[in-house]
């Protein structure tokens, strides 16, 4: 048999130690690990919800004429970017000088029957301002506290290859 020759109030209860301890240790554990967690998992929710864009901006270039696609005031240029920021997830990605959407078209191939197909291709820019703004880092870091530019580029098969500019 062990017996134990310290008294009873010498021993430490560890009961409680770990409240103590943590107290001391959540503000480092909040503006180290949880808030740019947070801003990171912003910054993916975003970066998806403009991709998003430009998927939905090509879909719609794929289907109408080049004339009424490239036009600026049209819907793949202005209805569509305009309909995203005021809806959804979009109206908190909050662009900083806009969007930027390019179109262009290019030679896909030509079938058996001497039909060309063309592609429909779309370039979608923003700077996109982060969710939440960490402004207790001195330094400007991308997607914590300053905006991020963001770039997608899809390419889609015209639905009717006659909407496309001549060659």
């Amino acid at each position: 048999m062990i017996v134990d020759c310290r008294k009873k109030s010498s021993l430490r209860k560890n009961s409680g130690s770990v409240i103590a301890e943590f107290g001391a240790a959540f503000p480092i554990l909040l503006t180290g690990i949880f808030i740019p967690m947070i801003a990171l998992m912003s910054v993916f929710s975003l970066y998806s919800a403009a991709d998003c864009l430009n998927k939905a901006q090509c879909e719609q270039a794929s289907l109408l004429n080049y004339a009424i696609a490239q036009n600026p005031l049209g819907p793949v240029k202005k209805s569509l970017p305009e309909t995203w920021m005021s809806s959804g997830i979009g109206a908190y990605a909050e662009p900083v000088l806009g969007i930027s959407t390019d179109i262009d078209y290019s030679f896909a191939y030509q079938d058996e029957y001497n039909f060309i197909h063309r592609w429909v291709e779309v370039t979608t820019r923003l700077r996109i301002k982060p969710f939440l703004s960490a402004d207790y880092f001195p330094l400007q870091i991308p997607a914590l506290n300053a905006p991020f530019p963001v770039a997608f580029h899809t390419r889609r098969l015209l639905e009717d290859p006659t909407n496309a500019p001549p060659l």
